[in-house]
């Protein structure tokens, strides 16, 4: 990571808690992170196989960072927080999500945006980019709908799609 970021948001980190060795060797110095691992169902939990799924953001040590609260769900990983200066004098508010599915997806939009979030970024795995991609469509109306901006505009896959926001 550049000594230029405050604050990097890892979607699809394929991990399993915060002592994954993935996450800890990522962590650069003068850095931490606040992760939430895809959870493994009874049957998994004592596979060795990569847990897919997962988000981390990692922060300047300088920084406050603290969860707020969003409902549980299903069918994506999901962090909100608060990240602030020192003094707090200066914050801003944050959704990562990893989904494959828009179940549950207004509901935590409509969570996080009561909550403040001003910012979301992840993985959607929807083609944003192609205007006649009814799931496209959908998510840029949610969006919308919670008065946020798609921003990214260039490719994000290896097969020329957008597939973050």
């Amino acid at each position: 990571m550049s000594d230029q970021l405050d604050v990097f948001a890892a979607v699809e980190t394929w991990h399993d808690d915060a002592a994954s060795p993935s996450l800890l060797f990522t962590c650069p110095t003068n850095y931490q992170f606040i992760e939430h691992a895809r959870p493994r169902s009874n049957k998994q939990q004592m596979s060795t196989t990569t847990n897919h799924g997962g988000v981390a953001v990692f922060y300047r040590s300088a920084l406050k960072v603290s969860r707020l609260m969003l409902p549980e769900v299903t069918t994506m990983e999901c962090m909100a927080l608060k990240i602030a200066d020192q003094s707090r004098s200066r914050s801003v508010a944050l959704l990562v999500i990893y989904s494959e599915f828009f179940d549950e997806l207004q509901l935590v939009l409509s969570c996080a945006t009561c909550s403040g979030c001003e910012l979301v970024a992840g993985d959607l795995n929807v083609h944003v980019d192609v205007a006649s991609h009814s799931s496209g469509a959908q998510l840029l109306d949610t969006l919308q709908h919670h008065d946020l901006r798609q921003h990214v505009t260039v490719p994000t896959h290896n097969r020329g799609h957008t597939l973050d926001v």
